[in-house]
C-alpha cells in the first residue's frame, strides 16, 4: 500500500488530466496532484489503523551512566 498506491494514483491523475486537456503540462500537473493525493490517502489509511498505534517502539527504561563509564547500558 505504501509504495503502490501513490504510484497508481499518479498514473490515474496523469491519465485523467490528459483526457481533459490534451497537453503535457496538464499531464504533469495531474501526475503531481495524483501523487500528493496518494500520499495523503496512505497517511490517512495508516493513521486510522489500531495496528500502527499499538506497535510503535517505546523505551521502557534507561539505565543511568556511572561516573567512571561514558556509555549507557540497557538492561
Amino acid at each position: 500500500v505504501l509504495y503502490l498506491l501513490p504510484l497508481v494514483s499518479m498514473f490515474i491523475g496523469a491519465i485523467l488530466a490528459i483526457q481533459v486537456v490534451d497537453s503535457d503540462l496538464s499531464a504533469m500537473l495531474g501526475a503531481v496532484i495524483g501523487l500528493v493525493a496518494g500520499f495523503y490517502w496512505v497517511k490517512a489509511h495508516i493513521a486510522g489503523h489500531v495496528y500502527y498505534h499499538n506497535h510503535q517502539p517505546a523505551i521502557l527504561r534507561l539505565d543511568t551512566a556511572k561516573a567512571d563509564v561514558d556509555t549507557i547500558q540497557f538492561q
